[in-house]
């Protein structure tokens, strides 16, 4: 005899209108009598239309428990309003997670809430609205995507609202921003999309993407709004052809950057990546990083003056790399240098700097420059260490083309030091966007922040 499917239905009843709402449960799971009473009185909350759970345990404990995950699916009324929506979603969630199964020793739960007719995308139902509800929301993530369903788009899923076409997309970035809405944008073809990055889209830069989009050799366009404010184009014709010229020129002259009230920079690609055309939004690049003074860094103590300290040698030096920084348009790195000798030893100079690639060749054509004039001496006491800062241009290219390791030369007559500024802190197999042709500012060492004898640089 095979299994049946038991189908537990349960009447709901909003503004007269009576819905069915159909539970689906299979006897030969394990599903506690907890949450099949939690899921019908979640059926029962006005608004709701439908809901699913899903629920496995992922480790049997006869002693301590079971371990299990539970999944709620609430599917809303697609006629709420924002306000109804999030009230409706708040009590589905309070109810789902006060459940408590005292026979588990843990339980992973998670609700989703969904509205619209779902469709299948190659064997995936989605909803034309999900959001996935955080623990203790007030509802806010599905009033906006109501708000957002509500003006306009045609699916909002994962903190994306999709429009039919670029005017659309301009009118819902408009509604967005009006109400405060945090969203990322995009066409249902892709061809246009606004990463918002957790913020409120900004218009004229929503209207920049689209009609980037749409000028002649264009096949896509996406603004991203991250820290680093910058719009991809890429396109369907080569750099060198009359399309593209001239939409950089296009790029070069608009005034969004007035506009959106700093500086975009775009990157425009050929078919292949194979060539990227860089540039300013409006001609207008950020400014120069401020050549700023070296002070004693507020976490530490000046180190004493003292007249008769040596000077450091190469060998008292151990050389390391010290991470990373970022501003708008700029890229920052530091290199330490600890002294390893017992005694206190000075140091007055500005490190030679050179950079490698990958295959641990030199770069061509990387400038470096004296950040100030003249350095200051410094009396490095034992295991303490001073630093260099070094300042250029954000870049983009190819990984392999970008710095791997520096090859310092810590203070005049010293043997380089080889230091590879993959791994911590920056990451395996990492780089620093150093080009071919950059120009790099180097500091003059000065005293570091005082750190546990036992974590000095990473040679």
């Amino acid at each position: 005899m095979g299994r049946r499917r038991v189908l537990w239905v349960a009447a709901l009843v909003t503004a007269g209108a009576v819905l069915a709402v159909m539970l689906v449960w299979r006897p030969w799971d394990p599903v506690p009598d907890e949450l099949r009473r939690a899921t019908t009185e979640v059926a029962d909350v006005p608004g709701v239309v439908d809901v699913d759970l899903s629920y496995e345990v992922t480790m049997r404990d006869a002693k301590d428990g079971d371990a299990a995950i539970a999944r709620l699916t609430v599917r809303l009324d697609d006629a709420l309003s924002p306000d109804a929506a999030a009230e409706s979603a708040r009590a589905a969630g309070r109810l789902f997670s006060a459940v408590d199964v005292p026979r588990l020793r843990s339980l992973d739960r998670s609700v989703r809430i969904t509205a619209g007719e779902p469709t299948s995308v190659d064997g995936v139902e989605l909803s034309p609205l999900e959001v996935h509800l955080p623990p203790e929301d007030d509802g806010g993530l599905v009033a906006d995507a109501f708000a957002l369903r509500g003006a306009g788009a045609v699916t909002v899923r994962g903190g994306t609202a999709e429009a039919r076409d670029g005017g659309a997309l301009v009118d819902l970035a408009g509604f967005a921003a009006e109400h405060g809405i945090a969203a990322s944008l995009a066409t249902v073809d892709g061809t246009v999309r606004y990463d918002s990055y957790g913020g409120v889209p900004d218009v004229a830069a929503m209207r920049l993407a689209v009609e980037a989009a749409g000028r002649d050799g264009s096949a896509s366009a996406i603004y991203a709004d991250s820290t680093e404010p910058h719009l991809q184009v890429s396109t369907t014709t080569p750099a060198d052809s009359p399309e593209t010229r001239a939409l950089t020129t296009w790029l070069d002259a608009h005034d969004a950057a007035t506009a959106v009230g700093h500086p975009v920079a775009y990157r425009v690609a050929e078919p292949g990546y194979a060539t990227i055309i860089e540039g300013w939004v409006s001609g207008t690049a950020p400014a120069e990083p401020e050549r700023l003074p070296n002070p004693v860094p507020d976490v530490a103590e000046p180190w004493p003056a003292d007249e008769g300290a040596p000077s450091c040698a190469g060998d008292d030096l151990e050389v390391g790399f010290g991470g990373t920084d970022a501003a708008l348009g700029a890229r920052f790195a530091t290199i330490l240098a600890r002294n390893v000798t017992e005694t206190a030893c000075a140091i007055a100079a500005v490190p030679e700097v050179g950079f490698l690639s990958a295959d641990g060749t030199a770069q061509a054509d990387v400038a470096t420059e004296p950040d100030r004039t003249g350095a200051a001496r410094v009396v490095v006491p034992p295991g303490e260490q001073v630093l260099a800062s070094l300042t250029w241009r954000a870049m983009s290219g190819r990984e392999a083309d970008m710095t791997a390791a520096l090859e310092v030369v810590p203070v005049p007559g010293a043997e380089p030091v080889v230091v590879d500024v993959s791994g911590p802190p920056l990451g395996d197999d990492l780089t620093l966007d150093v080009l071919d042709g950059a120009e790099v500012r180097v500091s003059p060492w000065v005293q570091a922040p005082s750190r546990p004898t036992d974590a000095g640089p990473r040679p």
